[in-house]
């Protein structure tokens, strides 16, 4: 699959921040944050040239691009992937890191083009609303699966029946590679929309996308829950958080906790039925 990179420079921390959240709706699936620059990944035939140019005349920013080879992919992630500690509970490494110590759980992701390598916000504050859940025995959804490093945590928790789902090949491909190299048997990989999914109740579902994915597809999020399910949630700005709650509530689900990371928020939600 050919993607493009958009390359926005001279930019600060909190235009990154909104600017990832911005490009995430567009359609944009992965992103290298470097000093004053942030580096964004679309496959090519995604690329709403207009829809990019409209962003950049919005927010006063200029930006280049130039085409990506998915064979080059690999080699750019492994000259700049660091290994993630998380609160000491779990790390997330690439297979040629040593295995990180003192922590309860490794997690092994293969660098490739897609989302959730535990180095965006988002990402990390979805893993610390997972270490105070009971995941012992329960069913799992993991909607929007990039790497797959949610569904794997999942499993590492001690859950039993995990469903992985993705609409992109790129994302589905690499969560089964990485399944592989943590050892998970208890975990399917689907590639499809939410609509596709044969309906089934989840005690947990994980959520990790955008706004609009998650306001667009809450109701039917809600009847995939069990009735004293916990639904986790990222991917949304602070700024959001009214606009988020409002669609919970429209849809009988109620916050339950929040984590905040750098302008982003993560929420705990249960049914309010």
């Amino acid at each position: 699959m050919q993607y493009t990179e958009i390359l926005i420079e001279n930019i600060s921390k909190e235009q990154i921040e909104i600017l990832t959240a911005i490009l995430s709706d567009a359609n944009f699936e992965s992103f290298l944050e470097e000093e004053n620059c942030l580096k964004a990944y679309i496959p090519t035939k995604q690329l709403d040239s207009v829809k990019l140019q409209e962003i950049a005349n919005e927010y006063n920013i200029a930006f280049t691009q130039k085409a990506i080879e998915p064979q080059n992919w690999n080699a750019l992630w492994e000259s700049s992937f660091e290994p993630i500690v998380i609160e000491n509970c779990v790390a997330i490494r690439a297979h040629f890191h040593n295995n990180i110590e003192h922590v309860a759980h490794n997690i092994i992701i293969t660098p490739k083009m897609s989302f959730g390598t535990g180095h965006h916000a988002t990402t990390q504050l979805m893993l610390q609303l997972m270490q105070n859940i009971n995941f012992t025995n329960k069913s799992v959804l993991d909607y929007g699966c990039g790497t797959g490093v949610l569904a794997i945590y999942a499993s590492k928790l001690g859950a039993t029946n995990i469903v992985a789902l993705d609409y992109d090949e790129w994302s589905t491909t690499n969560t089964h590679e990485n399944l592989l190299l943590n050892n998970c048997t208890n975990l399917q990989v689907l590639q499809g929309e939410l609509s596709n999914l044969p309906m089934q109740k989840f005690d947990i579902i994980l959520a990790n996308i955008n706004l609009n994915v998650l306001q667009a597809n809450m109701a039917l999020i809600s009847k995939l829950l069990n009735s004293n399910g916990i639904l986790l949630l990222s991917g949304i700005l602070e700024s959001n958080e009214a606009s988020m709650s409002q669609c919970l509530q429209e849809n009988g689900l109620e916050k339950a906790a929040k984590k905040s990371n750098n302008n982003w928020l993560a929420m705990q939600v249960g049914s309010n039925i």
